[in-house]
């Protein structure tokens, strides 16, 4: 009699788990289905440009009504910079001159969107008039 009575449990047992088992089967159906992997694409923007003449080495800040977010120098041999992981938004760029011989140069209300590198172009500099200098 005991024997009938542990496979009458053993019954009720597989009864009770079989909805337990299909409920964890549709759960990991689901998540395989609703899985997508990460975007190939940063989610930053970015600014680019070259400055003119190559040689001078140049300070490139990007600033927001809050002051300065990020800041490189260009390279001297070819004149680029390149300023990366920024927020989609509105940006003011200055290039500031190590040479005295050249004037500063601001690029105020630069749109750039996530995704986007923002090509400036060549960026040339004004050289300091001889009257100008002390």
């Amino acid at each position: 009699m005991s024997h009938n009575l542990n496979e009458g449990r053993e019954l009720k047992l597989q009864k009770l788990m079989m909805p337990i088992a299909l409920i964890a089967w549709i759960t990991i159906v689901v998540a395989a289905l609703s899985y997508s992997p990460a975007p190939e694409e940063n989610e930053y923007a970015a600014i680019e440009g070259v400055v003119v003449p190559y040689e001078v080495r140049v300070y490139v800040y990007v600033l927001t009504e809050d002051g300065i977010i990020a800041s490189t120098q260009s390279d001297p041999e070819t004149g680029k910079f390149e300023v990366t992981d920024l927020s989609g938004g509105t940006y003011s760029v200055e290039l500031e001159p190590v040479s005295v011989e050249y004037r500063p140069k601001e690029l105020p209300a630069i749109n750039v969107s996530v995704n986007e590198t923002k090509n400036l172009g060549e960026l040339v500099l004004d050289p300091v008039d001889q009257g100008d200098v002390e």
